[in-house]
């Protein structure tokens, strides 16, 4: 499966035994490829990869762990990814970001697909590059993403007011012992807006799952039973290892050895066995490598996150109002990238471009009036009413070499 963002291209394989191999475009005619370490992103992850915010918006919700709650027809959830300057750099370019990013969405809806969840799709609203210098610490990244009006990544919920975003998530180079940290949503008839914001690891993002992972603890997902025996926000939203697998230990074959997307290598690695996190949900109802991915209520330790899509997906949808505004921060041409930032801004925008050329800028408001025409990398925006504009770049000859969105705030 292959994403494209300008021109870079990304994508990802992954076997039904477990071999997961990553494909980044690096430049014109060079595609890096590379073997996940499945044992090295095991050691990684952390069963306790989720918190409870403290202080939540909730809003009343009808019971979703009952059977009689009518389920949700075709939902769309939006979703906004940004990312660090750091973790932007791990990647490579602007591009290159937004295509990694690209690839963990469609791996996303691909998951769906995979686990028989047709009526739910995941929609990439935004994804860029936002201003703000990691901590080092994953909890306090979360906590600063969450939070409004502290000071770091506010901008962040402005981008999520005009674009609509149901969910956010944060994208770092640091720490680099864990994969993602996440809120959990635990009230079963009051789910929260503000447990809507994860972080998740620049390097385990889309090779490990861990953004669709991060974000599923947003929506009240739980890990397998193994690892966590909570009822909240209901009993059978866990993740699953296959039993088979776990049975048979070391003489287990290795298309038996999976688990799915909210599980953990604990209960494999303590049969003495490895087992690879596959592109799917718990459901009962559906088979992998022949074998039920779930185990269906009222069994003991049930799996069935299937249930739980088709009754939260259109209460998770409605955290925000939808914008029908998509944008991600636009690629100049064929190689060089045209960034603004800060994005959103209050006070003056910079222009880069990845190149010294002469260029004429304009800046065009909704209306498709032009509000600024110049060529200097550095405008002030301060005459600017709060909104969205469009900045676009022209070389000497008056041919268009670009475009990209930005906000004032």
């Amino acid at each position: 499966m292959f994403s494209r963002y300008g021109n870079m291209l990304s994508g990802m394989y992954a076997s039904s035994e477990g071999e997961k191999i990553m494909f980044q475009q690096t430049d014109d005619k060079i595609i890096a490829v590379s073997l996940i370490n499945e044992a090295y992103i095991n050691s990684r992850d952390s069963s306790m990869d989720f918190l409870i915010p403290a202080a939540a918006s909730h809003k009343t919700n009808q019971n979703i762990c009952l059977s009689q709650t009518p389920a949700c027809g075709a939902t769309t959830i939006d979703v906004m990814v940004v990312y660090t300057s750091a973790a932007r750099l791990g990647w490579g370019s602007v591009a290159q970001s937004n295509s990694q990013i690209a690839t963990a969405i469609t791996n996303f809806n691909l998951s769906l697909i995979n686990s028989g969840i047709p009526d739910t799709t995941i929609n990439l609203v935004y994804a860029g590059e936002i201003d703000y210098t990691e901590s080092g610490n994953i909890s306090t990244d979360l906590n600063r993403l969450r939070l409004p009006a502290d000071g770091f990544m506010d901008d962040a919920h402005t981008l999520r007011t005009t674009y609509g975003a149901d969910l956010c998530a944060l994208i770092t180079a640091t720490p680099t012992n864990t994969c993602g940290l996440g809120y959990l949503n635990t009230n079963p008839s009051n789910y929260s807006n503000s447990a809507a914001f994860s972080v998740s690891l620049r390097n385990c993002a889309v090779s490990n799952y861990t953004l669709s992972h991060e974000i599923r603890h947003n929506m009240g997902l739980n890990h397998d039973w193994y690892v966590n025996q909570s009822n909240n926000p209901c009993s059978n939203m866990h993740g699953y290892v296959n039993q088979t697998a776990v049975t048979l230990g070391t003489a287990s074959s290795t298309s038996q050895r999976w688990r799915t997307l909210m599980a953990y290598n604990d209960e494999c690695a303590d049969a003495g066995i490895n087992c690879s996190r596959t592109n799917r949900w718990a459901n009962p109802l559906v088979n992998y490598n022949g074998e039920p991915t779930g185990i269906a209520a009222p069994n003991p330790t049930p799996s069935d996150e299937a249930f739980g899509f088709a009754r939260f997906a259109c209460v998770v949808a409605d955290f925000m109002p939808t914008a029908n505004m998509n944008t991600v921060e636009s690629v100049i041409d064929t190689r060089n990238e045209l960034t603004v930032y800060p994005n959103p801004a209050s006070e003056e925008i910079n222009i880069s471009t990845g190149n010294s050329e002469a260029n004429t800028f304009r800046i065009i408001n909704m209306a498709g009036q032009v509000v600024h025409t110049g060529k200097n990398r550095t405008v002030n925006i301060r005459h600017l009413s709060p909104g969205e504009y469009i900045l676009t770049v022209s070389d000497t000859d008056g041919a268009f070499k670009g475009s990209a969105k930005f906000i004032v705030k």
